[in-house]
């Protein structure tokens, strides 16, 4: 290549930097997206894994009150203390964790529940009379 031909290719790089030149790559490449995987309900990994925490026996719940603390207008300028109000953000937080995790535990606890007595109307009922039962026992312990 001559020393023509060189500065060519540089001005065409500079020319136009934010353009790109239409190359056809449709023939020879596969498409770069993955196709998603059909995974059943009961095989997925991240349910496994939720049913296996909620179920496990090495859950600790840590009592302890959440009260609420006075506000900031409340409080005197010079006794402001930064990192006692983060300390409370960090515990609220550690608390709202807690709580959520208790919450999706008492569903899924009273989801067992439900098919456990579904399970056991079926034995002797069909579907809909079993759900009918189940409805009515859930609202009378309820009521």
């Amino acid at each position: 290549m001559s020393d023509v031909d060189n500065r060519e290719g540089e001005d065409n790089l500079f020319k136009s930097p934010h353009k790109r030149s239409f190359v056809d790559t449709s023939k020879n490449k596969s498409p770069s997206k993955k196709a998603k995987k059909q995974v059943k309900k009961e095989d997925s990994p991240t349910l496994k894994k939720l049913i296996q925490e909620l179920t496990s026996p090495t859950y600790q719940q840590v009592e302890g009150p959440i009260t609420l603390q006075s506000s900031v207008s409340e409080m005197d300028i010079s006794s402001l203390d930064f990192l006692d109000l983060y300390n409370k953000i960090d515990t609220a937080e550690d608390n709202l964790q807690r709580t959520t995790h208790d919450l999706i535990r008492c569903y899924y606890n009273f989801g067992q529940a439900i098919k456990q007595l579904f399970n056991h109307f079926r034995k002797t009922c069909n579907e809909d009379v079993s759900n009918a039962r189940v409805n009515d026992r859930i609202r009378d312990q309820i009521s």
